[in-house]
């Protein structure tokens, strides 16, 4: 049980990269609906 609370590294390495992965595609999407809006 309390493993489950704490993972090891390498899981919580995997889960920190994913994360940046997935704040990089929201600051993406934002800039490109901003470059998008500012065209029309």
């Amino acid at each position: 049980m309390v493993q489950s609370l704490f993972p090891d590294k390498g899981s919580l390495l995997q889960s920190n990269l994913s994360q940046r992965g997935f704040i990089r595609q929201i600051l993406l999407k934002i800039v490109f609906e901003d470059v998008f809006q500012e065209d029309r």
